[in-house]
């Protein structure tokens, strides 16, 4: 057995937790998302170290944890990390097979974190599968004298189909314009 795969065993699966009108919070980080009513909602999870949430909105047997073969199905995610590489622009954060999207949707308004100056980027794959990317920096840290970088990269994604779109689209409209970001304090 490789290694991946006993990691992947090792891990117990999580319950998964219905949304309501309460934020998901990530004290760590400060994030705060209200996901969509009823939806089952997991704590996104770098090794076993909290980052976030997400749901796979058409899913309502979804079990949290490392998944094989998912089926096709929108889903919502939203999650931070440190910025250790000490990016300073968000272009090397997405790298550039991140094409960028017009942030503000069709209805006018603006796509993104509120009160974040964010990125938006958009995927379309040969299968139809569309992914919409958002990115923001949050906090800064000096990383020498008299030079600030951002302390936090926030973001947030959807992933979805062409057939579900632009439902979808709107789903996660909403969903971000209620996200909060409160990003922490770097330690001193």
């Amino acid at each position: 057995m490789d290694e991946a795969k006993a990691h992947e065993d090792a891990l117990a699966p999580r319950t998964s937790v219905a949304a309501t009108a309460a934020p998901f919070v990530n004290e760590e980080y400060g994030i705060h998302a209200v996901f969509p009513g009823g939806v089952r909602v997991c704590e996104s999870l770098s090794g076993d170290h909290p980052q976030g949430f997400y749901s796979r909105l058409g899913d309502r047997r979804i079990v949290c944890g490392a998944s094989r073969d998912l089926p096709k199905t929108t889903a919502i995610v939203v999650l931070a990390s440190y910025n250790a590489a000490f990016y300073e622009t968000m272009e090397q954060v997405t790298g550039p097979d991140c094409p960028k999207l017009n942030p503000t949707e069709a209805d006018g308004r603006r796509l993104g974190f509120p009160g974040f100056d964010s990125t938006v980027c958009e995927v379309r794959r040969p299968d139809g599968e569309v992914e919409i990317g958002v990115h923001a920096f949050g906090g800064s840290w000096e990383d020498e004298p008299g030079h600030t970088v951002p302390h936090v990269v926030y973001s947030a994604y959807l992933s979805s189909t062409a057939a579900t779109e632009a439902a979808d689209r709107a789903t996660f409209q909403r969903f971000m314009d209620q996200v909060r970001l409160t990003p922490p304090a770097p330690a001193t």
